[in-house]
């Protein structure tokens, strides 16, 4: 594990999984809320497998990269964005300078890229299931019981808590009190963060213009289509590409929000999926 040092004195504990023969590129998996780094483990294997140099990482106050009870945790959403996403792309960028670098943000990986302040040093981002997480974009049986989240079970168990219990709830994770009432507000709001925030996330958002490849699917419990694009459009100059699946298109049941990255889907959704994706931006920047 590697310590990547962060502003504030603190740093992220984070995992490089290396080829063993030659590097052809370099990439990011930055987590969705609440997933651990552990979860991306053997995705991020199976890239340094096809030559992709890859960094995992858990956010401040998250996983590995938590130091004290999550009731103490101080960071927010923006922290997570423009610190931790930032050293860690920093870190990737610095190890091989030279090489493509490939943002594969997952949720709410893919929401921080306009936020994250080296930018420029990303060749091509990937979007896994990021949209919009505005409540009326959410599927149906979802929208039926985000209200109660919201206004009732999320107030008050944080308030009793100090921080929102998850785990206990069997509602994404345990989460420090800030990033909660943050992405409360922002799920609250039609434009998500670029609504809640100052306006100079908002010009953030529309001055990103790196090229982004957005993969969803139709089975996802948490995003509609719908919460994808809307998402997608914020990002005003970059030129997107949408890739929504169905599980009977690649012979699977079901993949929903966080089936992507589990290795039982390796050969459907990354040999077959993903992986005629990555070799595309890899063959722009050969020529």
């Amino acid at each position: 594990m590697i310590n990547i040092a962060v502003e504030n004195n603190k740093h992220i504990v984070a995992k490089l999984f290396e080829p063993t023969t030659a590097v052809i590129a370099s990439a990011v998996i930055a987590p969705a809320m609440g997933a651990p780094q552990s979860f991306y483990r053997h995705f991020a294997q199976w890239l340094a497998d096809q030559g992709v140099a890859t960094l995992t990482f858990d956010y401040q106050g998250m996983g590995q990269s938590a130091t004290e009870h999550i009731k103490h945790c101080q960071a927010d959403l923006l922290d997570w964005a423009q610190i931790d996403c930032s050293a860690a792309l920093d870190f990737i960028k610095q190890r091989y300078p030279t090489l493509p670098t490939f943002w594969i943000g997952h949720s709410f990986g893919g929401q921080a890229v306009p936020l994250i302040k080296c930018q420029e040093k990303i060749d091509h981002v990937f979007t896994i299931t990021s949209g919009n997480g505005y409540w009326r974009y959410n599927p149906p049986r979802l929208k039926q019981k985000i209200w109660f989240l919201w206004y009732f079970l999320t107030p008050i168990t944080t308030a009793l808590m100090g921080y929102f219990p998850g785990s206990k709830l069997g509602i994404v994770a345990d989460l420090p009190k800030k990033i909660i009432k943050q992405w409360r507000l922002w799920c609250l709001h039609r434009d998500y963060m670029v609504g809640v925030e100052a306006d100079q996330i908002k010009q953030q958002f529309a001055n990103m213009s790196l090229p982004v490849t957005a993969i969803s699917f139709s089975d996802d419990e948490l995003l509609t289509f719908n919460s994808i694009t809307t998402l997608h459009q914020l990002f005003s100059k970059s030129e997107c590409r949408f890739i929504e699946i169905t599980p009977e298109q690649v012979g699977l049941k079901a993949i929903g929000h966080f089936g992507f990255f589990k290795a039982e889907h390796s050969q459907r959704l990354w040999h077959n999926l993903f992986l005629p994706q990555l070799t595309l931006e890899l063959n722009k920047h050969a020529k």
